[in-house]
């Protein structure tokens, strides 16, 4: 189903710029007219990820409306379209082309999913249309380096490449392992983990699959236990972790559960509870909560979003607030003439001090602003901060 927000957004930023002639509507970029401009959305409004659908779209929902209160993109509304993909990658793609043909979107915003994301791809390309900060830390979402292809999130394999190091070292585990999800994503944490290992002259003791929504992990975590696993790193984003973990408690047996940012949710602990505990994920950004945030304006960001949706923020909210934000300084720098070219001209210059621990840095050549992850853990049903910034590769 597709529902669309019109919603208003205002300009922090004064831009010095010469009196542009203004254009006919037809003569503009597509998505663009003098007093809108339309970005589309892919979630997962229906499927197994629809609990961070919820929370990403929040996120940017608040942003949003908060550079609403204030005016104006350069005197510019945006119309948000939000379509569902089921975490289905064909259903991505037919939303995309719905998106682009029928609603003339500008820009692509925050797919959920990197197969999801990845799938829409090759149909914004051909239509030049910005693929802009998916939900997704994979590599395949801005590589190889092109214009219409940008990335907010330190990626899977390079957060768990410094992560594993971080774990082996600093905790001394012996025999690594990893059950992942057969697809791009869960292979890309399994490869990171792998390359991080192999840094420290070691390697996988063992490593099972499964494919995306199972249910029933016995035989996987069987395997495992069999091989006396210490850390088990897990290439699956939310229910399937908890799933895994359940059964291993089931069976008693307690390594250490390792995953990447995409269960770094205050969902995991919520849907796990005493399963999930002591569970560690990397993450760009760090959950502020309400009541326990070291920083005051984290405190004050949190309750703000707790008042408006009735609910705690997490990750995945911090990321959606985000990417508002990084679209917003780009655009409204780009000027009145706000075309395809001169956001791309802009985002390559653009620096991002972040309110949420993660700082955003694009140039020429990056494409990913996000190149640092820390080590988080679930204890009494919060995520504790267990390392400083670790340099993604």
């Amino acid at each position: 189903m597709t529902t669309t927000n019109g919603i208003k957004l205002a300009c922090a930023l004064t831009v010095g710029l010469t009196t542009l002639v203004s254009l006919p509507a037809g003569a503009r970029t597509q998505g663009v007219t003098d007093d809108q401009i339309t970005i589309g959305t892919i979630q997962d409004l229906s499927g197994p990820l629809a609990a961070l659908s919820k929370k990403s779209l929040d996120g940017m929902t608040m942003r949003v409306d908060e550079i609403n209160a204030e005016g104006g993109i350069n005197g510019r509304e945006i119309r948000l379209v939000v379509d569902d993909h089921g975490y289905q990658p064909r259903r991505a793609l037919l939303a995309a082309q719905r998106m682009i043909q029928r609603d003339r979107i500008f820009a692509m915003m925050g797919v959920m999913g990197s197969a999801t994301a990845m799938a829409t791809i090759p149909e914004l390309t051909k239509n030049n249309v910005p693929s802009l900060f998916p939900f997704s830390a994979a590599r395949q979402t801005y590589t190889p380096i092109n214009d219409l292809q940008w990335a907010s999130v330190a990626t899977y394999d390079g957060q768990m490449e410094a992560g594993i190091q971080h774990m082996m070292e600093e905790k001394a585990f012996e025999r690594p392992c990893a059950i992942y999800q057969d697809d791009e994503f869960g292979t890309e944490v399994l490869k990171g983990a792998e390359a991080g290992l192999e840094k420290l002259g070691k390697e996988m003791v063992e490593t099972t699959s499964f494919q995306r929504g199972s249910t029933d992990f016995s035989s996987g975590v069987a395997k495992l236990m069999a091989a006396d696993c210490d850390l088990v790193v897990i290439g699956a984003a939310l229910r399937e972790p908890v799933g895994i973990m359940n059964e291993a408690r089931t069976r008693g047996w307690s390594p250490a559960f390792f995953g990447s940012a995409a269960s770094y949710t205050t969902e995991l602990p919520k849907l796990g509870g005493e399963a999930v505990e002591g569970y560690y994920a990397m993450s760009g950004v760090e959950i502020p909560y309400a009541a326990s945030s070291e920083s005051e304006q984290l405190r004050e960001w949190a309750i703000a979003y707790e008042e408006k949706f009735g609910a705690e923020p997490d990750g995945f909210s911090v990321l959606g607030y985000t990417m508002v934000e990084l679209f917003n300084r780009a655009a409204a720098a780009a000027g009145e003439d706000l075309t395809v070219d001169s956001l791309v001209a802009q985002l390559k210059q653009l620096e991002a001090p972040d309110l949420f621990g993660a700082d955003y840095y694009f140039d020429e050549d990056t494409r990913n602003g996000a190149a640092t992850a820390s080590l988080f853990q679930v204890k009494d049903g919060i995520w504790i901060r267990q390392s400083g910034a670790l340099e993604t590769p």
